[in-house]
């Protein structure tokens, strides 16, 4: 005599299965963004490295405008960074990307004075590199009121982690509270 299972003994089945992938998914999740995120602070001491290599060649100074600091100007920016591509994904649908906050050469006279004071305030631990891309949580995020969490990257090459309120527009997002 051929025994089949029952129709509850199925249906007890199908539900803890489904209880063990409800728990298990958030964990899943995070390890993913976890992972996104090791991979973009790897893309930012690279950048680091080359954007230091660069300096040295140029023979940048410590403290100064962005000229005379040796940072790269825009156009050069873009083949010195290459194809690294940040992987993380922003919650308003836009597309993730690495921000940097030296101005150009051609920015006003205004613009490179505030990076000067920056720099010469906080030394090697100014943000030149940010990436916002990295949330907690995902969903619609108000660049004002909210709570945003991105990586820096200094220029002693360093990564760091902040969050702060607001979105990271400004150098003065990232200084000390």
């Amino acid at each position: 005599m051929k025994r089949a299972f029952t129709l509850v003994e199925v249906l007890a089945v199908i539900g803890v299965t489904v209880t063990l992938a409800a728990i298990s998914y958030p964990v899943f999740a995070q390890a993913h963004r976890s992972a996104l995120k090791s991979a973009c602070i790897s893309n930012l001491r690279q950048m680091g490295v080359a954007i230091a290599l660069y300096r040295s060649e140029y023979s940048g100074a410590e403290v100064g405008t962005a000229v005379e600091m040796g940072m790269p100007p825009s156009p050069q920016w873009g083949y010195l960074i290459g194809g690294l591509r940040c992987q993380g994904s922003m919650p308003d649908g836009g597309p993730p990307g690495y921000h940097f906050e030296w101005p150009d050469p051609d920015a006003t006279a205004r613009t490179q004075q505030i990076w000067k004071m920056f720099v010469a305030r906080d030394g090697q631990s100014t943000v030149m590199v940010y990436d916002p891309s990295h949330q907690p949580s995902a969903g619609l995020r108000s660049n004002t009121w909210d709570n945003w969490t991105a990586l820096g990257l200094r220029l002693d090459t360093s990564v760091i982690v902040r969050t702060r309120r607001q979105y990271p527009y400004t150098l003065g997002w990232w200084q000390k509270p």
